[in-house]
């Protein structure tokens, strides 16, 4: 069981990193953005626990200017407990597609906790991008 941050290259291959984390949950949600600005999808619930499935971003063509694209869980203790869960630079990786899941489970998340996908798209690609999340309570 681990988080996974999955790039596909352009000739097709994978690269990924792993941390362990589990959890369970109900209905789905998935918050969708597309557009050729700049990324700024989240996803939040005031008052019910929720996990995190994955995130998705798809180019219609790998960006060609540098620029990180960030997956972040915005914690609502505050700050101090902000977690960046995937920074991938697409340019760099010739990326057009970029999963972040999690083998086994989910990430689980407090009440007011948000998830964050930013990215500025220099290279103004079209793109699709989704945050899957459930509600758990």
């Amino acid at each position: 069981m681990s988080i996974r941050a999955r790039l596909t290259t352009k000739d097709g291959t994978l690269a990924d990193a792993a941390n362990p984390i589990h959890t369970t949950g109900g209905a789905p949600t998935v918050t969708k953005a597309t557009g050729s600005a700049a990324i700024a999808l989240s996803y939040t619930h005031a008052t019910e626990a929720f996990v995190l499935d994955a995130v998705t971003v798809h180019f219609n063509a790998a960006p060609a200017a540098a620029g990180d694209l960030t997956v972040t869980l915005d914690s609502a203790q505050g700050a101090a407990y902000d977690t960046v869960l995937a920074r991938v630079d697409p340019s760099a990786t010739v990326a057009t597609d970029i999963v972040v899941g999690f083998d086994g489970g989910a990430l689980p998340c407090e009440p007011g906790d948000a998830v964050v996908v930013a990215y500025a798209n220099p290279s103004a690609r079209t793109f699709g991008a989704t945050i899957r999340t459930r509600r758990v309570g």
